[in-house]
């Protein structure tokens, strides 16, 4: 499917891409976590609209984008990173540095002068191992688009 062409409702993109991955409904169904393909079935027939947590998972187990999912104004093979998210993610990247050099150095000049501050060590590796934990998380999920 190119850009241009735009699926007008939810349940004929959601059953486009379904099939241009090569899953029935039943497959869809157990990856979703359901018993069986008939909730499935009623979401591409128009009888009922997913939750959004359900549209969530839908969207990362077709690997599509969201917004598009809901809306049809994206290509499903393309991911938009915004100029935000962009620049959040590179600012991420920028703290992890910092914190790994601050880190680095205040190790290295504390045991120089034979003292620890095992606290404050403490808390820049707890915030370094959560925004790493962060950064990867959110590139992994680039790598899939």
């Amino acid at each position: 499917m190119t850009k241009k062409q735009k699926i007008q409702n939810f349940s004929d993109r959601l059953r486009q891409v379904r099939e241009e991955r090569g899953l029935t409904r039943n497959d869809l169904a157990r990856k979703l976590g359901l018993s069986d393909s008939t909730q499935i079935s009623r979401y591409e027939n128009s009888k009922a609209f997913p939750p959004v947590p359900a549209i969530q998972k839908l969207a990362l187990i077709l690997d599509v984008d969201l917004h598009w999912l809901i809306t049809g104004v994206h290509s499903p093979s393309v991911k938009v990173l915004s100029a935000a998210a962009e620049k959040y993610l590179r600012e991420l990247g920028e703290r992890i540095k910092q914190l790994e050099d601050k880190d680095l150095s205040f190790d290295l000049a504390a045991r120089f002068r034979g003292e620890e501050n095992k606290e404050a060590a403490a808390q820049n590796e707890r915030s370094l191992s959560h925004l790493k934990a962060e950064y990867t998380a959110i590139v992994s999920v680039l790598k899939r688009g």
